[in-house]
């Protein structure tokens, strides 16, 4: 009887593993504080992120995964945040409880590296009734009780987040310290460069590379198109031949986002893929335009009053000497590209400036 249980514990969490491993910790939803404790200090306002993962049906007891992280910056250079993780694998259950810190050292106007730390602890458990057979199993087997397999262990990680202008590249150890594990359990490295092509359109291609249990090391490659900040579309590719696509949506300060993976030949006879559903919300950070260059959006402003007006020969010099005006503010001002946020903002209305005195130059030259 033993050996039955064995082997249905075998089947159950083995091939099941191999399927989930890689997605104990789900980022491809841009959920990145759940693998990266760095990224407590990434946005402003209170962010919550929850979100889960289920296998098609294919097999008895579908794995399934859900996560839930808060995070909020506490000062400009630092954040906390705290997140749940519970993961089921066929008859096991995982369940991480962590809290993480994160402080940023500015380089410069452009650049800074943002360090994170976390601690928690892991529950392992089994649940009996999820073995596939069960009820011809003894019950009196002393290796069928949930503590014959339960334990808790302490865990503690570290994760790293460079920002330059556009370009992001983080690294982390979510397992560098545990009781059983060894520390390169998991390692996770991300590198995105977003790219704008046009004023409502932006693309961001990233690597990653991570080092799993059982999977090893496996390579992957998104690229994401979004339009003017609301939606989104993200596809991807594993070097272990499984494809991802995504899309989502993402207004003022709610976000929702679903996935799917298509598995690779190996597992299509367990399942045919993944479902991933991610929703967010941010607390305290209505959107503000203006927040870092109060200047250029009064001057944005100026020129869209200037634009509505009709030119005659009566308001024709009035608007001359206000143009003039402007270009004087432009040239006293000094823009604040301290962060990449701001540097954004900045860019933005730059070229949204620059764009109105061309047409208002226009305007005026015409007889």
């Amino acid at each position: 009887m033993k050996k039955l249980v064995l082997l249905a514990l075998i089947y159950s969490g083995y091939s099941s593993a191999q399927i989930q491993t890689q997605d104990f910790y789900s980022f491809r939803m841009d959920n990145m504080f759940q693998v990266n404790p760095a990224y407590a200090n990434y946005s402003k306002g209170v962010l919550i992120n929850l979100g889960g993962i289920a296998q098609t049906q294919g097999v008895d007891f579908n794995n399934k995964n859900a996560y839930l992280g808060i995070s909020s910056k506490i000062s400009k250079n630092q954040g906390l945040g705290g997140s749940v993780i519970t993961d089921m694998r066929g008859a096991f259950q995982t369940t991480k409880a962590t809290i993480s810190y994160a402080y940023t050292a500015p380089f410069n106007e452009s650049s800074n590296l943002t360090f994170g730390l976390s601690s928690g602890i892991m529950n392992y458990g089994m649940n009996s009734s999820r073995i596939e057979g069960y009820e011809y199993i003894d019950q009196t087997d002393p290796t069928l009780n949930r503590n014959y397999y339960n334990r808790t262990q302490f865990v503690a990680g570290i994760g790293l987040l460079f920002r330059w202008k556009e370009l992001d590249v983080s690294f982390s150890l979510p397992h560098l310290i545990t009781t059983n594990n060894p520390a390169n359990a998991y390692i996770n490295t991300v590198a995105e460069y977003r790219f704008k092509t046009g004023q409502q359109f932006k693309v961001a291609p990233s690597l990653v590379y991570q080092h799993l249990p059982v999977l090893g090391n496996l390579f992957t490659g998104y690229v994401k198109g979004s339009f003017k900040d609301v939606a989104w579309l993200k596809v991807g590719y594993q070097s272990n031949n499984s494809l991802h696509t995504m899309v989502g949506f993402n207004l003022d300060n709610f976000g929702i986002g679903y996935g799917f993976r298509f598995n690779n030949s190996t597992f299509n006879n367990l399942a045919f893929g993944l479902h991933e559903l991610s929703i967010s919300f941010k607390i305290g950070n209505k959107k503000e335009k203006g927040l870092y260059n109060p200047t250029l959006v009064e001057i944005d402003h100026r020129l869209t009053k200037l634009q509505t007006r009709k030119i005659t020969p009566e308001n024709r010099p009035e608007i001359i000497e206000e143009v003039r005006r402007i270009k004087q503010l432009m040239e006293n001002t000094s823009v604040n590209t301290s962060t990449p946020q701001a540097a954004e903002e900045a860019t933005e209305y730059l070229r949204k400036i620059e764009t109105k005195l061309i047409e208002l130059q226009a305007k005026l030259n015409e007889k």
